[in-house]
């Protein structure tokens, strides 16, 4: 294979890699760059809940998405947590990305969107 790393999903049904996303710098610049993945049928938040795996640590090889650096659940069932993610720039202004989650599920169906701040160890 030409890929540098190959992200491995943990569990059928899932979804993972339905987006993949560059998302700053999140945990600063001593960090770099990190990188997100949605898998937005991930079921340990809620059935159909969705998930997100952020990654700031150096990838190769074969990785599980069990291995991520973080992982941010989706709490409602059928919301698909992670079918739109992104990086949001520096909305609350402290010098770290943050990161778009869209749950199009959510909110009874009229879907919601999450920020989240920056990560800290």
């Amino acid at each position: 294979s030409l890929a540098d790393a190959t992200l491995l999903g943990v569990a059928g049904g899932d979804r993972a890699g339905a987006t993949v996303a560059g998302l700053g710098g999140v945990m600063g610049e001593e960090y770099g760059p990190a990188l997100g993945l949605g898998a937005p049928n991930q079921d340990d938040g809620a059935e159909d809940g969705g998930a997100v795996y952020i990654w700031w640590s150096t990838l190769s090889g074969t990785v599980s998405l069990a291995d991520a650096d973080a992982r941010l659940l989706g709490l409602h069932e059928g919301g698909f947590a992670g079918l739109g993610l992104a990086a949001g720039g520096d909305i609350d202004r402290n010098g770290r990305a943050d990161v778009l989650i869209g749950a199009p599920g959510s909110n009874g169906g009229f879907g919601q969107a999450y920020i989240v701040g920056s990560f800290e160890l």
